[in-house]
């Protein structure tokens, strides 16, 4: 029990590394004037993303992305150009979530 104890105590100290409340003052003070992502750059971050990770033959971007202010995320999505078929499966779109603060890409759907 005291294992266990000591175990979750470390870990509330140690925090988590990708906590954005804990932003480096640099980072901070990149976001005086407005969000360090523009949604410009959300787009252009997020379809530099789906190109480097996925192949071009599973998904190949149709045409610009649809960005969506969600306070402190954008979520951009790409729809695919390759249509599936029954014997492959292709993502008919992608959404990358992109945290305004700092880039961060916070999820793939």
């Amino acid at each position: 029990m005291k294992r266990i104890i000591g175990i979750a105590l470390l870990a509330s100290m140690a925090g988590c590394v990708t906590d954005h409340r804990a932003m480096n003052p640099f980072m901070t003070l990149q976001n005086i004037s407005g969000p360090f992502v523009s949604q410009t750059f959300a787009e252009r971050l997020a379809r530099l993303v789906i190109e480097e990770k996925y192949p071009k033959n599973i998904f190949s971007i149709q045409s610009s992305g649809n960005v969506v202010d969600k306070g402190d995320t954008w979520w951009v999505t790409f729809d695919n150009a390759i249509k599936g078929t029954m014997a492959t499966m292709v993502p008919i779109r992608l959404t990358v979530h992109i945290r305004k603060s700092n880039g961060e890409i916070v999820t793939i759907t």
